[in-house]
């Protein structure tokens, strides 16, 4: 699976019921998932209950985080998915959720996209 999905956890504009739907169908489609305004003081049940489902079916995948992203306090990190600091999480924090095919090099992660990393010679 080589797609990617974004999400916002925000229900300022849309539905929780909607976000729940979107992420489950975001999870069961295998595809990679952006989450962005994943969590803010008055919406930590909401995070919770959501973080509760990607743990289901995620749980063991590689993830990774940046909060304030290419500021001086900028703050990054990688691991499993249930390492993740979620107290951490904020409105200026970007998750992402690997697949299957998400594996960890050095500190970065990668998602497989099914070629060689070798060109064949002709």
């Amino acid at each position: 699976m080589n797609d990617f999905a974004v999400i916002s956890f925000s229900n300022l504009l849309t539905d929780e019921e909607v976000i729940f739907k979107r992420l489950n169908l975001f999870l069961e489609s295998g595809a990679v998932i952006v989450i962005y305004n994943p969590v803010s003081k008055e919406r930590r049940g909401l995070f919770e209950k959501l973080w509760t489902n990607i743990l289901e079916k995620r749980g063991g995948m590689w993830g990774g985080y940046v909060k304030h992203g290419g500021k001086v306090k900028e703050e990054k990190g990688v691991g499993r998915v249930e390492d993740l600091p979620k107290d951490r999480f904020d409105m200026n924090t970007l998750i992402i959720i690997g697949n299957e095919d998400t594996i960890l090099m050095g500190n970065r992660l990668v998602t497989k996209r099914g070629y060689s990393l070798e060109k064949e010679k002709l």
